[in-house]
């Protein structure tokens, strides 16, 4: 819980802002103390609840998201994030191979996984590629918005 968080709070530095979110208490409240015990606790913002009205609720646009909601709303941070990431800045999802059953799915979490893929590599909002690490991440590159 936070792992991930406290990685990028390390990467991007002492004077960026990270922002967290959990949907359960308990796990943020966990999230909290390992974030303090990693010494990026000040750096960190941390969100109980779901993550799109997290993300709703901050201004501006970040240089980085990583996506690592339940499976079923991948879709729907796909449709939020494009107006939020800067150009030229990465959005990051995690588990996109989903243990292979992207290829078959047979449960709704698989296809909600699929469609997004499917959507992420077909944007034009993202330059996307795909790492076969563990469990698949995608990066997208924030594109330039162009009139078409």
């Amino acid at each position: 819980i936070g792992y991930s968080t406290i990685w990028l709070a390390r990467a991007a530095g002492a004077e960026a802002e990270v922002h967290y979110s959990d949907g359960s208490h308990e796990n943020a409240q966990r999230a909290r103390a390992y974030f303090d015990r990693a010494g990026v606790a000040s750096r960190i913002h941390v969100h109980v609840g779901d993550a799109l009205t997290a993300l709703a609720s901050v201004s501006g646009a970040f240089d980085l998201i990583f996506n690592d909601v339940d499976k079923d709303g991948y879709p729907a941070v796909l449709d939020a994030v494009p107006d939020r990431i800067k150009t030229g800045g990465l959005f990051v999802t995690d588990n996109t191979l989903w243990h292979g059953r992207v290829l078959d799915p047979h449960e709704a979490t698989d296809r909600a996984v699929r469609l997004f893929n499917q959507r992420l590599f077909g944007s034009p909002h993202f330059y996307a590629t795909q790492l076969p690490i563990r469990d698949g991440v995608s990066i997208g590159i924030r594109l330039a918005d162009v009139d078409r």
